[in-house]
């Protein structure tokens, strides 16, 4: 796969889903399948089958495999049971060891994906945005939830993945794309005893592209437990929470703050967040946060804004000991932080388009626009974030976007592949998390 993203600059999981849908099929009809009466096997299978994104397959068990009830949500012992059987190799013509996984999850790491949990087969197909897959388990009016909602009441909500799906039926009442007007806020905030930009925090603004200044996914003022269980959770959809870092927590990354406590530090920067995952590299010379401030070119990347991303707190000292992570833990339950990533950078830089397991985003100081895809469209680039968004050939029709501005929450569901650029300089926290309970009902 690596080598592919290396001569193209982009991988799309399309191009192994396919493939996989066909020799799977094969394999099935051939016999390989879980036998009559062991139903976690079964209900296993159709599992790997949906999350893999495999048409075929899905049908194919669903019509064949007895005893399949998909309103009910999956169980750990069946998350259990394909974590066990993904640990094992499969012998392909020849000889040659395969691994037994999907192209979509790794599936060793079941337990961290939120999306499985609390969900039935039918919303696990809606949340990865594949229309086809839900209307083979459902009929489009049918409840599919303990609230009765339909498939197509899913399809109608702003965000739904499913609106990225090519397949959908222009009839389907509301799969129209919807955005909201989401603009930056005005005014000043005081931050160790001088007045900077509520969005800027004394950072430049400054930048040579449009702002979207929108969202297409909801935007909300404030978010409970339960709307983001019964919303966002439950439905796949990303939600942006406006102003969700308060203003006296915000000064922490202001520029004067920055410059006095790391003037002089120097940090590593690339062309993407992490450029050897995609076959490239940092900058050869390291450099400081000020110097990034208008957007840092090197000889190694040139014509491009390179942007710092890392695992290290550095700037962020005692971030995530801050009220806002405490407010986190009132809206996700059952959930752990893990590898917080930290990221800056100047106008035109930006993390290039990737997809991981379900993540929270906290911009501090700036503003920048989101690109999302549903997962099922989800793939990799190793093409800087601004050159990429700015190709030719790119079609903008299965791509949701949001401006995201200083003390923005973004929550966003597992497996949405998404980029994002940054307006002038902006920096915050993205933390991808893991579930602890399985919230079952």
């Amino acid at each position: 796969m690596m080598k592919h993203l290396g001569k193209t600059g982009m991988l799309t999981l399309s191009i192994i889903r396919h493939g996989l849908d066909n020799a799977m099929l094969e394999c099935l009809q051939s016999g390989r399948h879980p036998p009559a009466g062991d139903q976690v096997s079964i209900d296993a299978t159709l599992l790997q089958a949906v999350l893999a994104g495999l048409i075929k397959c899905t049908q194919w068990v669903v019509k064949n495999l007895k005893g399949i009830d998909v309103l009910k949500p999956f169980s750990r012992a069946i998350l259990k049971h394909v974590a066990a059987r993904t640990q094992k190799t499969i012998v392909a013509a020849g000889g040659k060891p395969i691994p037994h996984t999907s192209p979509l999850f790794p599936t060793w790491q079941l337990g961290g994906w939120s999306l499985i949990f609390s969900k039935n087969v039918v919303q696990l197909a809606i949340a990865l945005g594949s229309w086809r897959i839900a209307k083979l388990l459902s009929s489009p009016n049918s409840a599919i939830d303990r609230l009765g909602r339909s498939v197509v009441q899913y399809v109608q909500a702003r965000g739904s993945p499913v609106i990225s799906d090519t397949d959908l039926p222009l009839d389907v009442p509301g799969a129209a794309r919807s955005s909201v007007e989401h603009l930056a806020p005005s005014g000043q905030i005081l931050c160790d005893g001088e007045w900077v930009s509520r969005v800027g925090l004394g950072w430049s603004e400054e930048t040579s592209f449009e702002r979207y200044n929108r969202c297409d996914f909801d935007v909300v003022e404030t978010l409970t437990r339960e709307d983001f269980q019964l919303k966002y959770h439950d439905m796949g959809r990303p939600v942006l929470v406006k102003n969700f870092i308060p203003e006296h927590e915000r000064c922490m990354l202001s520029k004067i703050r920055i410059q006095s406590q790391h003037g002089k530090d120097t940090f590593s920067y690339g062309p993407t967040a992490y450029p050897s995952i995609t076959g490239s590299h940092h900058c050869s010379s390291k450099s400081t946060v000020m110097q990034a401030e208008h957007g840092l070119e090197c000889a190694e990347h040139p014509g491009v804004s390179n942007y710092h991303a890392s695992h290290g707190e550095q700037v962020f000292a005692k971030v995530t000991n801050t009220n806002t992570f405490k407010k986190l833990a009132d809206i996700i339950d059952g959930v752990d932080p893990v590898t917080p990533q930290y990221f800056w950078g100047g106008d035109k830089s930006g993390a290039t388009l990737h997809y991981h397991r379900a993540a929270f985003n906290l911009l501090w100081a700036g503003q920048k626009d989101w690109f999302l895809t549903s997962p099922m469209l989800a793939g990799w680039a190793g093409i800087p974030s601004f050159q990429l968004w700015n190709r030719s050939g790119i079609d903008m029709d299965h791509i949701f976007r949001c401006s995201q501005h200083a003390g923005d929450l973004i929550l966003l569901p597992d497996m949405w592949g998404h980029s994002t650029l940054s307006h002038g300089f902006s920096a915050g926290v993205g933390v991808l998390y893991a579930v602890r309970s399985s919230n079952e009902h």
